[in-house]
């Protein structure tokens, strides 16, 4: 996944985000399918998770230990081991074992769709302690929870 500068729209369902979309040059998602593929072949994968702030500031979180599992597992996400020597804190890690919802396919642990409540796609477990998928604007959001956390 990459995002910059807002140019492709991340309210989206299910299939895209199985399959991917976007350019890989630019703006993408690439797919709930090929990184389940990708992650669970022999070896362990690495997550490294980069930001940069609306003021410039840049800052990482890696994981030693991340696989996303199957479609019939709503391509859950498995993710430990986090690196002591990151800069962006463990917030990704509060979405362990999470599984994946769409506004059409809701597995969130909570009374309502959260992907519907914060306008996109994510690992939810009610709420949401990093929301790469949210709104992407020139400033900061302003609308609590759906801007990228």
């Amino acid at each position: 996944m990459r995002r910059f500068d807002g140019s492709v729209n991340f309210t989206r369902e299910w299939e895209d985000y199985k399959n991917g979309f976007g350019n890989l040059t630019e703006e993408f998602w690439i797919g709930n399918e090929i990184m389940h593929k990708i992650t669970t072949e022999d070896g362990r994968y690495l997550l490294r998770v980069e930001l940069t702030s609306y003021e410039g500031d840049f800052i990482y979180a890696e994981y030693s230990n991340f696989w996303i599992g199957h479609e019939s597992d709503n391509y859950r996400l498995h993710l430990t081991g986090y690196l002591q020597n990151s800069t962006a804190g463990d917030s990704f890690g509060k979405h362990n074992n999470i599984m994946f919802g769409t506004p059409s396919r809701d597995h969130d642990n909570s009374d309502y769709s959260s992907s519907v409540k914060y306008g996109a796609s994510w690992w939810f477990s009610g709420c949401h302690a990093v929301f790469l998928t949210g709104e992407l604007g020139e400033t900061e959001c302003t609308h609590f929870g759906k801007g990228i956390t």
